[in-house]
């Protein structure tokens, strides 16, 4: 487990941890994780670490700040006591990481899934998906697991709003109103979906200004390929099931909640649809026709002899039962 904690003038300001796999020698571990680290992000000026840096790192710090790192092994002094602190932080992380690898299989795939992306933990995800069809009753949802394990009751299902075809701003409308109802940051907003999938949300949450609250990613069917911000696609393996465990879960949600609409829709009584037809109006016509066979069948002139049908409405009923035939 490596632990890094940000300091300015001897106060930590934040901390971030990642599972590594250890090869044995720390110099050499030390090293490809700073390399990893620092790829996509500034060095800092000083950097307190647990062995001394080869050369070659050295170098290539110095290379990406553009001005001189200066990488220390403290054995004493208040840079001693936060180096130490940066350890026993790390020692606490492989403690909770035993004691819920000794748990349930859904919490194992929790963990595999958190070691393999690099993260503290996985044990909250959340994710969505999309469905419509040929435009029509287009909807989203987003399924949670908590530590590994689907948690049905904080399942969301969605009616998209705006008047959109594509996936992508379907997928930006219902992630954005998810977005303002949430009290609690998952470890890792899931999206079904590909780069572009990526781009697009991860553009809408830097707007908000809650960008880096939380992980974020995009898992593509083809070959289970998982796009990451900052990071080259990866191809998930066993180590990943719970990411693709959670895609599926959204699949499956989203997929039912859509059947079940057209479902509702096909049922549901053509008048009902007509602007300006209430339940009392459509009681009234019946009452007077005596059952809708007949009032498919009147007259624009027929329909108005109904007490609260108007011309205008009269005209309008006639001409969606006219589409409808």
């Amino acid at each position: 487990m490596v632990v890094v904690l940000h300091a300015k003038d001897g106060i930590v300001q934040s901390k971030e941890s990642w599972a590594l796999v250890h090869r044995g020698d720390i110099g050499q571990t030390v090293a490809r994780f700073v390399s990893e680290h620092y790829a996509d992000r500034m060095p800092p000026a000083l950097i307190l670490s647990p062995t001394p840096m080869v050369d070659s790192v050295s170098a290539w710090l110095h290379e990406r700040r553009g001005s001189s790192v200066e990488v220390r092994v403290p054995h004493r002094g208040d840079l001693a006591t936060l180096r130490k602190l940066a350890d026993q932080n790390a020692e606490v992380q492989i403690d909770k990481r035993s004691t819920r690898q000794s748990g349930s299989l859904e919490q194992r795939s929790a963990d595999d899934g958190a070691a393999l992306l690099g993260l503290e933990s996985l044990d909250h995800i959340v994710c969505f998906d999309m469905a419509q069809l040929q435009g029509d009753e287009k909807v989203g949802a987003c399924v949670v697991l908590r530590n590994g394990r689907p948690s049905k009751k904080e399942y969301r299902t969605f009616i998209v709003k705006q008047d959109v075809k594509d996936d992508l701003r379907m997928m930006t409308e219902v992630v954005e109103r998810w977005l303002k109802r949430q009290e609690e940051w998952p470890d890792l907003l899931l999206l079904d979906g590909g780069q572009t999938h990526l781009s697009y949300i991860d553009s809408m949450l830097q707007e908000h200004g809650v960008g880096d609250r939380f992980h974020l990613a995009a898992l593509a069917k083809r070959e289970e390929t998982l796009h990451r911000r900052s990071a080259d696609p990866m191809i998930l393996d066993r180590m990943g099931r719970v990411i693709v465990h959670a895609r599926d879960e959204a699949h499956r949600f989203v997929n039912s909640y859509h059947r079940k609409r057209r479902s509702k829709r096909s049922l549901k009584d053509p008048l009902e649809e007509i602007e300006g037809l209430g339940a009392k109006k459509l009681q009234a016509l019946i009452r007077y026709f005596g059952g809708r066979k007949e009032i498919v069948h009147a007259s624009r002139e027929q329909l108005q002899q109904v007490p609260g049908i108007g011309p205008a409405l009269a005209g309008r009923i006639r001409q969606h039962l006219r589409h409808e035939l």
